[in-house]
């Protein structure tokens, strides 16, 4: 007949190794989220790249003249660019906002999780009297110049002023990145320290 032995941890043994799990979690998470944190910031610079696409896409049919923040379709200027990329408003949610779209007064964005520069590209239709256009052949530096960004603006389509940016990106805003593209197409990552106060950043290239 076979012994059969039993073994029993003991207390000392179980606090070793709950201890080696804490200390193996303590140095997972942190690497986990750091990951997560680059899978959204580089889904979000796509997004925006996307969008660049669509505002170009305006600019072709409106012989030259930008998308300003109203176009004179009385749409907004995210619906003209969801056209011509062919994607609906959802797709404007940044993969690193936490609060999602409905009514400003309920503390959710009313508009999108992405801002148009209208230092650059103009309120538009009924915002202005008269209203602000430009064409594309006004940008001189197309490489300085902001176009769309991450919005922390809840109650507007427009992110002009570094007060409006959502530095969301590896931190609560204002303690992490914020995403941008330019008018030439390449995007960046910017700290809130690496913006100028106000809108000086938004009035460059033009």
């Amino acid at each position: 007949m076979k012994t059969i032995t039993l073994y029993f941890f003991t207390i000392v043994e179980l606090l070793v190794v709950i201890s080696i799990i804490v200390i193996l979690a303590g140095i997972l998470l942190p690497a986990l989220k750091r990951a997560k944190d680059s899978v959204q910031r580089i889904a979000c610079v796509n997004k925006l790249k996307q969008i660049h696409i669509g505002g170009e896409g305006y600019i072709q049919d409106y012989d030259g003249w930008i998308c300003p923040g109203t176009p004179y379709s009385g749409r907004y200027w995210y619906w003209e660019v969801a056209d011509r990329i062919g994607k609906n408003k959802n797709f404007f949610m940044c993969p690193a906002e936490k609060v999602g779209f409905g009514a400003y007064a309920d503390g959710l964005f009313s508009y999108t999780h992405y801002g148009i520069n209208c230092e650059l590209a103009g309120t538009g239709y009924n915002y202005d009297d008269p209203p602000v256009v430009r064409k594309a052949s006004s940008v001189t530096q197309p490489s300085i110049a902001i176009w769309f960004v991450d919005s922390g603006y809840k109650s507007s389509f427009a992110s002009d002023d570094r007060a409006f940016v959502a530095f969301r990106h590896g931190a609560l805003s204002p303690a992490g990145q914020a995403n941008l593209v330019y008018f030439d197409g390449h995007a960046k990552s910017l700290k809130y320290n690496d913006m100028k106060s106000g809108s000086a950043d938004f009035k460059k290239g033009f």
